[in-house]
């Protein structure tokens, strides 16, 4: 029986294998169709000739190889369990969507001089009838990993139900998009029962009057550091989401920023431009930096990383969109 944690999923232009529980997208194989067929039938239901029967071919070679993969990701039994397995039916369509990001809604408690939802109407969120409705039809169409942002996805009222309904439908939450200021050790604890969710978390300058400037909110930056060091303690994957605006355009204050990273045992670093809408249409011109100096920057923060032994992933993306 293949182990709780791992599900399959499959369409016409791939078939993968994923452990569902892990928020990280890094755990998972992309299968060929015999192996694909043969882990679907490694569901606690199928005995191992039962298998070859059915395959018409021996699948230990494989079920040996994904175990040295992964340990123990392929048991066996000498007597039936009473665990079971279900796998979704593979999907058919032409329309595949593998990783999804969903906005679940347009509240935030911030008000951010980049924010690309801000200024804008969205309409109503969904209701929590609405959100089942898309993991069932996301779970329908062989999904296997979704991003949740918003607004700030933490103001769902609804968002711990959620998270189990992915959950339910062995459908990934790779990552949480949050400002890092709803967070509490509760909440946490909560959610990581669910998966092993990382948080990408906002944070575009290394001191409070930069920090707070850009994100239109007092006394919220020492709260988000201390939420930063209370993942970090909790062996919760951190992802850091920066934005290169005037605000930080200083050497010195970039070297600031890198170390403070660093201390924050941050996984991912993604330092990116904002999206050209939202806020960002109107303060662009007071707060954007040239792409040059944007370049410059990024060879700043490169030439850093590499020099330290690359101690954090580092994402420098975005910067001609």
């Amino acid at each position: 029986i293949l182990h709780a944690r791992w599900t399959v999923r499959s369409c016409r232009e791939k078939k993968i294998l994923y452990d569902f529980k892990n928020g990280a997208s890094e755990e998972r194989y992309d299968l060929t169709s015999e192996v694909y067929e043969a882990v679907r039938l490694a569901d606690g239901n199928n005995s191992l000739l039962k298998i070859q029967q059915i395959l018409k071919f021996d699948p230990m070679e494989y079920f040996n190889y994904l175990n040295q993969l992964e340990n123990n990701l392929i048991t066996f039994n000498k007597n039936k369990s009473g665990e079971r397995r279900y796998f979704i039916a593979p999907y058919q369509g032409d329309d595949f969507l593998g990783r999804v990001l969903i906005h679940l809604t347009s509240r935030c408690n911030v008000s951010c001089k980049h924010c690309y939802m801000g200024g804008i109407d969205w309409g109503r969120e969904f209701s929590p009838k609405e959100i089942l409705e898309l993991i069932s039809q996301l779970e329908e169409i062989n999904c296997y990993a979704v991003s949740l942002t918003g607004g700030e996805p933490l103001a769902l009222k609804n968002i711990i139900k959620t998270l189990e309904e992915f959950d339910k439908r062995e459908i990934k939450v790779e990552v949480i998009f949050t400002n890092g200021t709803l967070l509490t050790e509760t909440l946490v604890d909560r959610i990581e029962k669910i998966q092993q969710i990382p948080f990408f978390i906002s944070l575009d300058a290394p001191v409070i009057e930069l920090h707070e400037g850009f994100r239109g909110k007092e006394k919220m930056f020492e709260l988000v550091i201390n939420n930063f060091k209370m993942l970090a303690r909790k062996g919760v994957k951190i992802f850091a989401n920066s934005s290169l605006p005037s605000l930080v355009d200083d050497k010195n204050l970039i070297m600031k920023f890198y170390h403070l990273i660093k201390e924050l045992k941050v996984y991912r670093w993604r330092v990116s431009r904002p999206f050209p809408q939202g806020n960002w249409i109107e303060n662009e011109k007071q707060l954007g930096i040239s792409l040059e100096r944007e370049l410059a920057i990024s060879d700043q923060l490169f030439d850093l990383w590499v020099k330290d032994g690359c101690p954090f992933d580092l994402e420098l993306g975005h910067l001609l969109r």
